[in-house]
């Protein structure tokens, strides 16, 4: 049996972007954002800067449940010049295809009041597999001209969320221009206030999360790679301090082979620009423990994220604060 030992510090930050308006759209009150109710305010980690971007404006990470808000029946617009209006507290998604003729850039505007907000995007693989998967937006000007880059994501997964913080300085209406960066890709959009409480980690297909108390040992099994229950979500709230991460896993099979697996610290509304890589094992043996320690500066939520990358495993994972 081996044991490691490592102390990971990651320093975070959050996308700037441009700012502009444009044409005339719907109102966007008709759409309610969801409540506050279940909301957790996580704390921000820093600050946009740059031309365009919330200057000084502080960003909030209000949560709502995951599945607390259904996605519309908008149709993207594949029309620079017929962008398809869409509400804060909204969401709506379609289909992107990057070597299509007729659906490789999608439009959406949204009319907004002055101040900051949050456009978040959830993308998933359309094949279901796990390959390079990411989502560009781009801002656009009231003559749809690019101004900047909201977000560009590439990561390597099944599905992914992507976020995108802004300030709108008077009245109007934003253009948006989605592409798709790597292959086919289903995405959900939705931009809110600053303060609004966001459907998180995901607003569908919504993993079960358990909550993990410090000090108690959590058994659970993740089944192999690409099958259902191939990862396994804790929520767990820490104070300042350090705390260790003590991981057990014994192949499912008893055969000696690759274990592998990933072990992610989550915050904010889960995006993945704000994840920290507790660590990947890659062993071969029929088991292996691994140690490893985290600081945390202020209170904050967190999810723990464990994703199997080979054959099902029977785990565990205790949490303590040293």
């Amino acid at each position: 049996m081996k044991q490691i030992w490592v102390v990971i510090g990651i320093a975070l930050g959050l996308t700037a972007c441009t700012s502009s308006t444009s044409d005339t759209t719907p109102s966007p009150s008709q759409t309610k954002e969801p409540s506050g109710d279940d909301t957790v305010d996580a704390p921000s980690r820093a600050t946009p800067s740059g031309p365009g971007s919330a200057g000084e404006t502080v960003p909030t990470f209000a949560r709502a449940k995951c599945g607390s808000l259904e996605v519309g029946s908008a149709t993207a617009s594949a029309d620079r010049s017929k962008a398809t209006p869409v509400s804060p507290g909204q969401l709506v998604g379609a289909r992107i295809d990057p070597t299509s003729t007729s659906s490789s850039e999608h439009y959406w505007s949204a009319e907004l009041r002055a101040g900051a907000y949050h456009l978040v995007v959830d993308s998933k693989t359309a094949t279901g597999k796990v390959r390079n998967i990411g989502i560009e937006v781009q801002r656009l000007d009231a003559r749809g001209n690019e101004q900047g880059t909201l977000m560009r994501g590439n990561e390597i997964g099944r599905r992914y969320r992507d976020s995108g913080f802004f300030e709108v300085p008077s009245d109007g209406v934003v253009q948006f221009k989605i592409r798709g960066v790597f292959d086919m890709e289903d995405y959900v959009l939705g931009i809110f206030s600053n303060e609004a409480p966001i459907p998180s980690p995901y607003f569908t297909d919504c993993p079960t999360i358990t909550p993990l108390d410090l000090d108690k040992p959590e058994a659970f099994r993740l089944e192999s790679e690409g099958s259902p229950g191939d990862e396994q979500w804790f929520s767990l709230d820490l104070d300042p301090g350090d705390f260790s991460f003590l991981l057990g896993a014994t192949q499912a099979s008893g055969k000696v082979t690759n274990l592998q697996y990933s072990v992610d610290l989550l915050d904010g509304l889960g995006q993945e620009d704000r994840r920290r890589r507790l660590m990947f094992a890659n062993e071969i043996d029929t088991s292996f423990q691994a140690e490893r320690m985290h600081a945390v500066g202020e209170k904050t939520p967190f999810w723990l994220r464990l994703r199997n990358e080979h054959e099902a495993l029977k785990m565990n994972v205790t949490v303590s604060k040293q």
